[in-house]
């Protein structure tokens, strides 16, 4: 399997079917003991494409597990191969803010080619 061609194959066609997103997880940095401030703060981002996917796909996915009524569910492929989405991190869908609650790779080489995304 050419791990590189599939993710180009995937990527165009999300480009084609679905909608640009980012994933950003801020991260506050270490607390400095004497001052109580936080240094080194940074942010990371994954950018990509999405679609909105079924529940019953998801289920799938998650073993079967229960999906909660108010998540939203996305395959998600990202612009760098490889790159997932961080747990936790935040993404606008329809105009509204959602967390990144749990993630599905889709990585049959080892590497993500694309991941099922849940949001709450």
């Amino acid at each position: 399997m050419d791990i590189v061609a599939t993710h180009a194959r995937a990527l165009a066609a999300l480009q084609r079917n679905g909608s640009p997103v980012t994933f950003t997880l801020d991260l506050p940095g270490t607390q400095e003991p004497t001052t109580g401030r936080y240094a080194g703060a940074a942010s990371v981002s994954v950018q990509g494409y999405a679609v909105q996917a079924k529940v019953d796909v998801m289920a799938e996915f998650l073993g079967d597990e229960a999906i909660e009524a108010d998540t939203l569910n996305l395959f998600f492929v990202p612009e760098t191969l490889g790159e997932v989405p961080p747990l936790g991190s935040s993404v606008s869908w329809s105009s509204d803010q959602y967390r990144v609650k749990r993630l599905r790779k889709v990585a049959p080489a080892g590497t993500a080619i694309g991941t099922y995304v849940v949001l709450a």
